[in-house]
């Protein structure tokens, strides 16, 4: 299981946070394109791994839901590789007490289970098309390290896909 820790609050800033393995800075996480929280609402966030970037840009909304683009960034331009959407309603997240993100990524199906109002952490479960766990975000504000959050993903994966885990789960961690 892989171990990484990313510096900062639960909410991404205009600072970018620094993501360490075993102490050693792999990357980060960031905003990208700063002025649409202020002018739309719509969050964008970048997820840097060693060489690779994917960015979560939300677009409008379809159905009442919201919606997120997941991009490769490459050295010229963004191609788009996968789509997530926040499919869980206000009855479905009081009746069930999590929030539910579906997400479709180079031609897999994951799904992320975000447990609402829990007392002291903030948590979030990835799971693939065979509800297995991959992925798990955490921040705890009793355990250390305090106000950083805590990424364990199931093993072996490659650079694009630590990013693409890290930049979903603190999405929805940070909009749930």
């Amino acid at each position: 299981m892989l171990k990484l820790s990313i510096d900062g609050t639960k909410e991404p800033t205009i600072v970018k946070q620094k993501m360490r393995v075993d102490e050693e800075v792999v990357g980060y996480l960031g905003v990208d394109k700063l002025h649409r929280p202020l002018l739309t609402g719509n969050y964008s966030l970048i997820s840097k791994y060693a060489s690779a970037m994917i960015v979560l840009n939300e677009v409008k909304k379809q159905d009442g839901k919201r919606n997120w683009i997941i991009e490769l960034q490459g050295k010229v331009d963004r191609s788009g590789i996968g789509f997530m959407c926040m499919t869980s309603d206000t009855k479905t997240i009081f009746c069930q007490n999590s929030i539910r993100f579906d997400i479709t990524y180079r031609d897999k199906h994951y799904y992320i289970n975000r447990p609402f109002m829990q007392w002291n952490k903030d948590e979030a479960f990835l799971y693939n098309d065979e509800n297995e766990l991959v992925g798990r975000v955490i921040v705890s504000l009793k355990e250390q390290p305090s106000f950083s959050k805590v990424i364990y993903m199931k093993e072996p994966l490659h650079e694009i896909d630590i990013a693409f885990f890290i930049v979903v789960l603190c999405t929805a961690l940070f909009v749930g």
